[in-house]
Formats: structure tokens, C-alpha cells, sequence
């Protein structure tokens, strides 16, 4: 190759590549401000961007908050409007049958999304609430279980049960600075703050339309958590008497003992190494089973992450072992207590709501599957009726 020719290439190339960084630097202005202040919102364009990104955080929060109940007819609506469109608009042969097959298969969608929320509704409201019934006011006493009767109920479950003489209460103090700041104060300064992270400005009409809009689900929040608190301090003088068998252990929480783990990890994992687990062991341990030697080694691994994690906590919240302390130290024992409580209850609810779900689709799958050809079969009749009516009246034109 002529070296000549690759020299004067790589010249052209070098050239520019050189224009077009100039050209790029002249295009944009060099901006000694913080890195904060670079980018600059100005112009309609960005002002929409601005805007897009504050709405679309607003959907993404509200479909956080949204019921199983919203989600539940969102899910019928894609399936029962948007699914019928899509199969009719579809290309195909374009013959009669294939229009009647495309027809029959559309119609199918919105009597399924129906059959969905006939079936799923129950489920979500009356059943899953029947199961924090249960799991709150009755302890699961058929269950038996000592570690549920540290349950406290949770916040959204007392959201729930705010009755309207509580919000009414609730709402006659909102405006009430006697403690400092005022329940509309707290929830402004929420408002605005989300207002802040895109950079836009709220106005005092706009503020007051969302704090109307917002005020009833706040109250009901606090309302909740004045509730919980209130739950925890009944627990914390019930077990007063107990205190002189809590442990120091008994403080660490599940937070600390994975801190632990982490900041440990070598002495943790030499533990398991320490304990020559056959590969038999390792297998069923891989399988979420236990033996003896799995056992072992599961106890050792606790037994140090919660020593670690105790030193952690004593380094981080030192007042806790404190002997003045003695409210504060019972307060954290009835969390860890409710802790481990809720979590065996949300496994108790997780295969209780999977059976229950279970039934419900078997059943309505066997309704749409009866309910389907019977529809059909109407509609055929219907056409029908109206295919000889129009024949016969043809007819009866034709004898005039």
C-alpha cells in the first residue's frame, strides 16, 4: 500500500475531525457556573420536558398508591376494549369466515375481562381483608403460632379502618399551629418539594388545589401512624414486667445482623468452609432443605451475625444500653418482635391469597369457557332472526 496515500488520508481525517470540534465548541458556550446550573431550561421544548417528568413521576407514585381494585379494572379495560380492537383491525383473508373467526375471538375479550372481575373483585375485597381480619384481632389463633401474637397491625391496614368521626377530628386541627407546624404546613412543604426536584415553580392557587386534593389521604396516613405508635407503646408497657428477661441480643434486627454479614464477609463464609459440609449437605441445602449439619451451620452463621451486628448497634445507637433507657430499649424489642411477626405473616398470606387465586382462575376459566359458546350462540340466532326478516320483507316488496 502507497504510505503516501494513507498518510494523506489520515491527514484528511485528523483535519476534520479538528473542524468539527471547533465547530462543536462554537455551538455550545463554555459555562464557568456549578454543575448545577449547566443546563439551561429555557425555551417551550424544555419547559414540556420539565413538566413531563414531574407528571410522569406523579403517575409512577399514584401507581404505587393505586388499590388492587384500580389495578384490578385497568387490567379489565386493556382487556375488554383495547385486546377486541387489535383482533378486528388485524389483517387476514378478509372472507366472511374469516371475519366471523376474527368477530367471535374479539367479543371473547371484554366477556373474559367481565368474568376477571366478577371473580377477582371478591377476592381482592372481601378475602384478602378477611385475612388481616384474622391475622390482627384473632392472632391466628387456628394457626397456634406464639410468634404471631407479637402482631401489630400494620399502617395501611388502620388506614383502612379511619372512621369518619377520627378525620373529621383530625381535619378540625389541621390548620392548628399550637405544636409548632400545622398538618397543612407538612403537607405544603411536601408538595413543594416534589415541585422543587424538577426545578418548577408552584403557584398559591395551585398549591391550594393540591392540598384540597391531597388533604383526606394525608390525614388518613397520619391518622395511621398516630395509631401504630400508639399500638407499640400499649405493647411496650404490657411487656414491662418482661424486661428483666430481654437480652441485648433480642435489640439486633435483621438491618444489622446483614451488616454484619457484609462488612464480615470473609470470616462469615469461612464459617460454612469450617464446617466441610458433604456434597449430599450442600445439595439439599441448595434445594432450600435441612439436616442436621445444614442446621448446624445455619445456627453458627446467626449466632456470629448477631454478635457482629450487636457491636454495630451498640456503636451506632449507644443510648439504647443505657439503664435511664429502659422505655426506648423495650420499644425496639417490641419492633424487632413485630418484625419477625409480620414476616411470617406475609408468608402465611402469600400461600393462603395463591390458593385462593387458584380456585378463582379454575373457576373462571371453566365460566368463560361455558359462557363463551352460549354467547356466541345468541348472537348466531340473533343474525339469524335478522337475515330471514330482511329475506322475508325483500319478498314482500317483490309481490307488490
Amino acid at each position: 500500500m502507497n504510505t503516501s496515500k494513507v498518510q494523506g488520508k489520515l491527514f484528511v481525517s485528523q483535519n476534520l475531525a479538528a473542524k468539527s470540534q471547533t465547530t462543536r465548541h462554537a455551538e455550545i458556550p463554555l459555562n464557568t457556573n456549578s454543575a448545577s446550573d449547566n443546563v439551561s431550561f429555557q425555551g417551550i421544548g424544555t419547559n414540556i420536558s420539565k413538566k413531563g417528568c414531574f407528571y410522569l413521576r406523579n403517575l409512577s407514585d399514584y401507581m404505587k398508591d393505586v388499590s388492587e381494585i384500580t389495578n384490578a379494572f385497568i387490567a379489565a379495560i386493556g382487556t375488554g376494549i383495547i385486546a377486541p380492537a387489535i383482533i378486528l383491525v388485524s389483517p387476514g383473508k378478509g372472507d366472511k369466515e374469516d371475519q366471523d373467526k376474527k368477530f367471535f375471538q374479539a367479543i371473547r375479550q371484554p366477556l373474559s375481562a367481565g368474568l376477571a372481575l366478577a371473580f377477582q373483585l371478591p377476592m381482592t375485597m372481601f378475602i384478602t381483608r378477611a385475612i388481616d381480619h384474622v391475622a390482627y384481632e384473632n392472632k391466628w389463633k387456628m394457626f397456634r403460632d406464639d410468634t404471631i401474637h407479637d402482631l401489630i397491625p400494620d399502617k395501611k391496614y388502620l388506614q383502612r379502618h379511619v372512621t369518619p368521626e377520627e378525620l373529621a377530628e383530625w381535619e378540625s386541627k389541621f390548620e392548628d399551629t399550637t405544636n409548632g407546624k400545622s398538618l397543612k404546613q407538612e403537607l405544603e412543604e411536601k408538595i413543594r418539594s416534589k415541585y422543587e426536584e424538577v426545578r418548577l415553580d408552584i403557584s398559591d392557587e395551585k398549591m391550594a388545589k393540591e392540598v384540597e386534593k391531597k388533604k383526606t389521604k394525608f390525614l388518613k396516613e397520619k391518622i395511621a401512624e398516630a395509631k401504630h405508635s400508639e399500638l407499640l407503646n400499649a405493647k411496650v408497657q404490657e411487656l414491662k414486667a418482661e424486661m428483666p428477661t430481654i437480652k441485648d441480643k433480642d435489640l439486633v434486627t435483621e438491618d444489622y445482623k446483614n451488616l454484619a454479614k457484609q462488612r464480615n464477609k470473609a470470616a462469615y463464609e469461612a464459617i460454612e468452609k469450617n464446617a466441610k459440609l458433604s456434597w449430599f449437605d450442600k445439595a439439599i441445602k441448595m434445594m432450600g432443605f435441612s439436616n442436621s449439619h445444614t442446621k448446624a451451620l445455619e445456627e453458627a452463621q446467626k449466632t456470629f451475625a448477631t454478635d457482629e451486628g450487636l457491636k454495630i448497634l451498640k456503636e451506632e445507637c449507644a443510648e439504647l444500653f443505657d439503664e435511664g433507657n429502659i422505655e426506648k430499649r423495650l420499644r425496639k424489642f417490641v419492633e424487632n418482635k413485630d418484625k419477625s411477626a409480620q414476616k411470617l405473616f406475609k408468608g402465611k398470606q402469600y400461600w393462603i391469597s395463591l390458593f385462593v387465586n387458584l380456585f378463582m382462575v379454575t373457576a373462571s376459566c371453566y365460566a368463560l369457557n361455558w359462557a363463551h359458546p352460549r354467547f356466541k350462540e345468541q348472537i348466531d340466532k340473533f343474525n339469524h332472526k335478522n337475515t330471514d326478516q330482511q329475506l322475508s320483507d325483500d319478498k314482500k316488496v317483490e309481490v307488490k
